[in-house]
C-alpha cells in the first residue's frame, strides 16, 4: 500500500531487551502466560471466536519471526534495521538523523523519543491520524505552550513508562502541573512533590528517574551509514551529556557490540539476544519439525 501511494517504507524491529525494561518485559511475559492459559480453556470449553483472541495476545514476536518477515520484505525489496536493542530508539534515531520523515507506529513513546511526526492507527486503506509536536501548543485540553519537547518527556516519566513505574497518585494530568510549574529541573521538580507531602517517594526513584530519562536520550542504536553502533544523541553536544558522562557504567544503555556484530544484528543475520546465526536457528527448527 504504501509503495503503490510511492511511499518508501523501511521496518524497523526490536533487538536485544533493555536493562532498564526488564521489569516492564517480565511483566509482559506474565501477561503472555496468562492469556495463554485463558485461551486453551476457551478452547476446551470450544469457543474458539475468544481463544483466537487469547492466543493472538499471547505471541512473542521472536528474532526468528522478524527472520522469515525479512526475507519476504528483502524479495520485495524493502528496506530494514533490526534495532540492536528498542525499535523505538531506533526510529527516533532514523527520524532525527533524517533517514525518515514520519514513523508510522501504535507506541505513543516515539513521542517522547523525541519524534514530531507520528501516523497512529493506519489501517489498511491507509487512513489514521497524525501527531506533529511542532503544534502541541495548540492542544486546548491542558496547556503546552510554554512546555519543550524535555518537558514532554520529564511529564511522560513521571506520569510512567517502560522504564519507570509512576509514583502512586501522580498521573499524567498531575505530571503536567508539577513539570508546568517547575520546567525542566528534575531537582526542583522533586523538592516540589516532597514539599507537598502527599506523595510516598521511593529512595532510589529519583536515580531511576535520572536513569530512565538518559535512557529516552541516549539509548545505544544503529547507524547505518556508519554500521555501527553509535548513542541516540551525542553526549559531547547535548546538554544531559554531563550528567551521563557521571556515571561509570552505561550499560543501562545497552551494551556495546563490536562494528561487525552490529552490523550483522541489523541485517538479521545474528540473534540479537543469543548472537546466534539466525538463519542456522531457523533451518534447525524446520528440519526437526519435518523429523
Amino acid at each position: 500500500m504504501l509503495t503503490d501511494a510511492n511511499v518508501t517504507p523501511i521496518l524497523i524491529f526490536d533487538g536485544a531487551r533493555l536493562q532498564m525494561k526488564m521489569n516492564t518485559e517480565s511483566e509482559r511475559e506474565r501477561t503472555r502466560q496468562e492469556n495463554k492459559r485463558k485461551a486453551e480453556e476457551y478452547l476446551r470449553h470450544g469457543n474458539s471466536v475468544m481463544a483466537h483472541k487469547m492466543f493472538s495476545a499471547a505471541v512473542d514476536i521472536t528474532p526468528e519471526m522478524a527472520y522469515k518477515f525479512v526475507q519476504v520484505a528483502k524479495q520485495m525489496g524493502i528496506e530494514y534495521v533490526v534495532s540492536p536493542y528498542e525499535a523505538d530508539a531506533q526510529l527516533a534515531y532514523m527520524y532525527k538523523t533524517g533517514k525518515v520523515d514520519v514513523v508510522v507506529t501504535e507506541d505513543s513513546d516515539l513521542l517522547a523519543f523525541g519524534v514530531k511526526k507520528c501516523f497512529f492507527k493506519m489501517d489498511k486503506n491507509g487512513q489514521g491520524f497524525e501527531i506533529d509536536l511542532d503544534e502541541l501548543s495548540l492542544v486546548e485540553e491542558m496547556n503546552f505552550r510554554t512546555f519543550t519537547l524535555d518537558m514532554l518527556l520529564i511529564t511522560c516519566i513521571l506520569s510512567g513508562c517502560d522504564y519507570l513505574d509512576s509514583i502512586k497518585g501522580i498521573g499524567f494530568k498531575k505530571a503536567h502541573r508539577l513539570v508546568y510549574e517547575t520546567g525542566s529541573d528534575i531537582k526542583a521538580l522533586f523538592r516540589r512533590i516532597r514539599r507537598e507531602g502527599k506523595h510516598y517517594i521511593p529512595a532510589s526513584y529519583e536515580q531511576t528517574f535520572e536513569k530512565a530519562l538518559l535512557t529516552f536520550k541516549f539509548q545505544r542504536v544503529y547507524c547505518p551509514t556508519r554500521q555501527a553502533i553509535v548513542l541516540l544523541n551525542d553526549p559531547e553536544t547535548h546538554e544531559l551529556g554531563p550528567i551521563l558522562k557521571s556515571y561509570d557504567d552505561w550499560d543501562f544503555l545497552g551494551t556495546e557490540f563490536d562494528q561487525e556484530t552490529a552490523r550483522q544484528i541489523a541485517k538479521c543475520e545474528l540473534d540479537p539476544i543469543s548472537l546466534k546465526s539466525l538463519k542456522e536457528i531457523v533451518d534447525k527448527k524446520e528440519q526437526e519439525q519435518r523429523l
